[in-house]
C-alpha cells in the first residue's frame, strides 16, 4: 500500500507543470501495481490547489468526485489517535516547517503501518522508516 501526497496528485493531474516531476508522477501512476491511498486532508489540498491554480472548476470538481468515489485511491479515515500524533510530529519538527497535513498523513502511515509515500516533498525523509517513491 502507497499513501499518494498532495503534489505528486498535482504534478500527475496538471502534467502543464512539465519537469521531472510531473514524468515520474505520470509514469508511476501508470505502472505502479501497489494498493494507493490518501486522506481527505490530502484530498482537499489537491482539490483547492487544481481550483485555484490550474483549471476551470468544473475539471476540478470532476476530479473531486472520482476521488469521493475513490477511482483514484482508498479514502482513509483520520482517526483522533492521528490527531494527536500528528500534534507531537508538529511540535517536534516546528523547526522544519512541517504542515499538519504532512504530520497527519505519516500519522496514518504509521497507523497502517504503511512505509511508502508517493510524494516530492522532502519533509518525509525526517521520519525514519518512511519511503519516498519515486526514488
Amino acid at each position: 500500500m502507497i499513501l499518494v501526497d498532495t503534489a505528486a496528485w498535482i504534478f500527475l493531474f496538471d502534467q502543464r507543470r512539465g519537469g521531472k516531476e510531473a514524468k515520474l508522477a505520470y509514469e508511476f501512476y501508470q505502472h505502479n501495481k501497489e494498493p494507493l491511498v490518501v486522506t481527505d486532508l490530502i484530498i482537499e489540498e489537491t482539490h483547492k490547489w487544481l481550483t485555484h491554480h490550474a483549471f476551470p472548476k468544473e475539471k476540478a470538481l470532476k476530479i473531486l468526485e472520482e476521488f469521493i468515489d475513490q477511482n483514484f485511491a482508498k479514502i482513509i479515515s483520520i482517526e483522533n489517535s492521528d490527531r494527536a500524533a500528528a500534534f507531537l510530529f508538529s511540535k517536534k519538527y516546528l523547526d522544519q516547517g512541517l504542515s499538519y497535513t504532512d504530520a497527519i498523513t505519516v500519522a496514518v502511515m504509521k497507523r497502517l503501518k504503511i512505509n511508502e509515500v508517493f510524494s516530492f516533498d522532502t519533509h518525509f525523509d525526517l521520519f525514519p522508516g518512511v519511503v519516498r517513491v519515486p526514488n
